[in-house]
């Protein structure tokens, strides 16, 4: 029988980030994050029977946090990459919320959508972008992507793509105030396409409601 809604969708994760102070507080070219096997972040994929290839990691300090994806080398032949359209383009899709309460269904200035593209519209060179949210109540401030932190490292058939984002970029992110954040994540693979805990048929992309909590874990006590 056909499920009409996706069994992750029963289900309010909250995830766990863990507090990484190693990770880059300043823009550095070949940074790497190296964000450990506790910040591992469970797809949960199993629970609807769709793909999981993909591990992910997540990691926060105060001056920002940083998410790796370890997955499946992507494929330059078959990549479409339309730095204008993100969600359509071959990539990495990362959606955060400083702020999440996850109550309302429209994007408020806390709201931000990141996209990787592992290749240029003509050449092989990675970049990261920075779009709005459509129907947002009030926008978030556009970053200036040249201070995100993008870095990939090849590991025989797969990549580790790491990405840092900077406090100074992420509007309303303070972590000893506001200690739970909003997150989901779409990876367009020329294999498949995974999302984190939905479907293609639900808004996810505008509807922060729909995105799952993470929490801000606090630094251990010396």
């Amino acid at each position: 029988m056909t499920k009409l809604i996706p069994y992750q969708m029963y289900v309010h994760f909250r995830y766990r980030a863990i507090h990484w102070p190693d990770m880059p507080a300043s823009r550095r070219k070949g940074a790497q994050l190296a964000i450990p096997k506790e910040g591992l972040l469970d797809t949960f994929a199993d629970l609807d029977d769709r793909p999981d290839f993909t591990e992910i990691r997540c990691g926060w300090n105060d001056h920002g946090i940083g998410f790796s994806f370890l997955l499946p080398a992507f494929d330059r032949k078959k990549a479409t990459i339309l730095l204008d359209q993100p969600t359509s383009s071959t990539g990495i899709s990362l959606w955060l919320d400083t702020r999440g309460d996850r109550t309302g269904h429209r994007a408020t200035r806390t709201c931000h959508h990141f996209h990787i593209f592992p290749f240029g519209p003509e050449d092989d060179t990675p970049s990261v972008g920075a779009f709005r949210i459509a129907r947002a109540l009030v926008d978030a401030p556009l970053p200036n992507t040249e201070n995100l932190i993008l870095h990939c490292t090849p590991q025989q058939s797969s990549q580790l793509w790491e990405i840092f984002l900077p406090a100074t970029e992420l509007s309303g992110y303070h972590p000893a105030e506001f200690s739970t954040c909003g997150v989901f994540w779409r990876i367009n693979h020329h294999t498949d396409t995974q999302l984190a805990g939905t479907t293609e048929e639900y808004p996810y992309d505008n509807d922060p409601s729909l995105w799952h909590s993470l929490e801000l874990v606090p630094p251990a006590k010396s």
